[in-house]
């Protein structure tokens, strides 16, 4: 379309304003985005005292409102590096999720990572050593 044609002031009017909104809208988004990781840091602190004074007093402790889905998730996003899965596992426990509620704790954990790798919220890297023995490494988003 020339700069001649009738339509093009208001084209250029629509290409504006909807260029302002995009850029407005992901500026949101990404303040929204570091609000989200502060309640989740929060959150994470906040777990990690209750489980602490629970073990203190001998009350119960088990975050049950925590399903294990969210648990992994909550891990993993707040990870600065990548981690095992025994490392993942280990984050849970800081949570203070019980790992001792599921039948097979690993393979709980790994259907959370295989569907959070499905959905792109994670990556993985796998290094092949000598003799056959691989590593496997889970990244979350924050990761480096």
């Amino acid at each position: 379309m020339t700069k001649t044609h009738p339509a093009y002031a208001t084209f250029l009017a629509a290409f504006s304003e909807a260029k302002e909104k995009l850029r407005s809208t992901v500026s949101e988004r990404d303040t929204t985005e570091r609000k989200l990781a502060a309640f989740d840091e929060e959150i994470i602190r906040l777990r990690r005292v209750v489980v602490s004074l629970g073990d203190m007093i001998g009350a119960e402790t088990e975050l049950a409102e925590l399903g294990i889905t969210e648990a992994v998730r909550t891990v993993l996003n707040n990870a600065t590096t990548r981690m095992t899965l025994k490392e993942v596992k280990e984050g849970l426990t800081l949570l203070g999720f019980d790992l001792n509620t599921q039948k097979n704790a690993d393979a709980s954990v790994l259907a959370v990572l295989n569907r959070m790798l499905e959905k792109h919220e994670i990556r993985k890297e796998e290094q092949v050593h000598a003799k056959g023995k691989s590593s496997i490494w889970f990244i979350g988003p924050h990761a480096k």
